[in-house]
């Protein structure tokens, strides 16, 4: 399968994707926007590649999600 660049700057991404997320997310709802496992985002909160805050549990931002993918 082929990789397509989607050539979009963050901002206009934000408007687009994941409009039905707030603009902070649970692990367990980043995992749906991430499609990947609890293990992963954890990873990739401690790795600093999410960025989130941390009040009963973590929440990550939106931005960083979508930054990250755009990063692919």
């Amino acid at each position: 399968m082929e990789k397509v660049k989607i050539n979009m700057d963050a901002d206009t991404a934000y408007q687009l994707m994941f409009t039905e997320y707030k603009d902070m997310v649970s692990v367990k709802e980043c995992c749906k926007m991430l499609g990947c496992g609890v293990k992963k985002v954890y990873a990739m909160v401690n790795d600093g590649t999410l960025k989130f805050i941390k009040s009963k549990g973590y929440h990550i931002t939106k931005m960083s999600v979508i930054e990250y993918l755009l990063s692919l």
